[in-house]
């Protein structure tokens, strides 16, 4: 049944959860592994609307399946051994993710406003940058600290 129960998912996501069928950071709570390596191991099996801004979220179910060998012979799904693997991988991509530091020309936005009058604040200043995986802590003249990921809309980061 399309449409809102409340503001936090569509209806359609919550029959989804009630199927098993979740999005990859619950599924990464409930597996104590993290999203990224459900994203990783795991295909979307379907995608709701999330939030009361309309989000798309991939939603992800636990396998469940039996495979066959080249033989055709039946092999019983192992969900302990799946959860190893992982949970091996986040320890060997945790590992890569080296934290460095740097000094930078940094711009970001910062909003405010209501919802339906949104005001976009510009900033651009030298700031000095941690940097690690795809996570960014900003520490202003100020002393002011904050973090934005690679990616978020008017960020930017050069390096002086």
């Amino acid at each position: 049944m399309a449409g809102y129960d409340d503001f936090s998912m569509s209806n359609n996501a919550r029959a989804a959860r009630t199927q098993g069928k979740f999005p990859a950071s619950i599924l990464g709570k409930q597996l104590r592994v993290s999203a990224a390596a459900i994203r990783h191991f795991l295909s979307p099996v379907e995608w709701h609307h999330t939030s009361s801004q309309f989000n798309r979220t991939d939603f992800y179910e636990i396998p469940e399946w039996d495979g066959l060998t080249d033989d055709n012979e039946l092999i019983a799904f192992d969900l302990d051994a799946f959860v190893a693997k992982m949970k091996s991988w986040d320890r060997e991509h945790a590992a890569c993710k080296t934290e460095t530091s740097y000094r930078a020309r940094v711009d970001w936005i910062v909003w405010s406003g209501t919802r339906n009058h949104p005001k976009a604040t510009k900033f651009s200043e030298q700031c000095n940058v941690i940097e690690k995986g795809d996570q960014f802590t900003i520490t202003r003249a100020t002393g002011e600290t904050f973090k934005k990921r690679r990616g978020s809309n008017g960020f930017t980061v050069r390096k002086i």
